[in-house]
Formats: structure tokens, C-alpha cells, sequence
């Protein structure tokens, strides 16, 4: 094996082991209905969200659904797994939902909240409302 090879197949495997050093700036959600605390999710709703931090006050985000009535509000929490919190960030939900997709950036004032969702992702959800249900429909933890 070439060092060349040697050196791209360790760079490989160093990704492979650890994938937040790669993607420090990249934060993902898979949601479910089956996420939500404390009342009953969607039992057929689906989706990702992918948030992307550009700088100390911009994130980009962008989330598809799959199986929901019509979206009404979209939001980044704090809260652990199988914990409810309080908003962190409003974005713009999807105008459907199957499918449905929504994507933007954002200026957040506090660049301490936007450090902490990408040094701890796990501390923060994603939750989208839907008409149906309104307390939240589909949610999935940060990682």
C-alpha cells in the first residue's frame, strides 16, 4: 500500500470513528412522533433537520417532513431527551406536510446560545407543531 493510501484510508477511518470532529459545525435531528413527552406525537409524521452554524450569529437550517397535516410552527428547544424546554429559536415551517420542506438562515443575537446548540447539540431539540397537533407533532434530539 502506498503512503498515499495509508494516509486516505486513516483520514477515513478518523472520520468514520469520530464524526463530530468532522461536522462541528453541522448539527442533525431525526423526528418522530414518537419523540414527543407528555402527549401523543404523530404516529405516521417523519423528518430530518440539518442545522449548520456560519458564523457566531448565522445558522442555516433546512428540515423535510413526511406524513403530517399542514405545518404551524417550527422551533429549536432546550431540553434533554425525554425532557420538555422552552424555545431556543423559531424557524419558518414547511407550508406542507407530505412532504414538506423548509430551509433559511437566521441572525441570532446570542452568540453564546448558537456555541452552545453546536458544542452540546444533544441539549437541544427540534419539534414541529402541525394543526392536528398543535402541542407538537414530530421531534427529534440534536446530534
Amino acid at each position: 500500500m502506498t503512503s498515499t493510501l495509508k494516509a486516505a484510508a486513516a483520514a477515513t477511518v478518523l472520520l468514520l470513528i469520530s464524526p463530530t470532529l468532522a461536522l462541528a459545525d453541522d448539527a442533525f435531528a431525526v423526528m418522530v412522533g414518537a419523540y414527543q413527552v407528555g402527549l401523543a406525537g404523530s404516529v405516521k409524521g417523519h423528518g430530518t433537520a440539518t442545522l449548520t452554524k456560519v458564523n457566531n450569529n448565522t445558522i442555516c437550517w433546512g428540515v423535510t417532513v413526511f406524513g403530517l397535516d399542514t405545518p404551524t410552527e417550527l422551533h429549536i428547544h432546550k431540553g434533554i431527551a425525554g425532557a420538555n424546554g422552552d424555545v431556543a429559536i423559531a424557524l419558518t415551517p414547511p407550508t406542507a406536510g407530505n412532504p414538506g420542506a423548509a430551509s433559511g438562515c437566521l441572525a441570532v443575537v446570542d452568540s453564546n446560545l448558537v456555541k452552545e446548540i453546536f458544542e452540546h447539540p444533544q441539549r437541544y431539540y427540534v419539534n414541529l407543531h402541525t394543526t392536528k397537533f398543535p402541542e407538537g407533532a414530530i421531534r427529534g434530539q440534536l446530534f
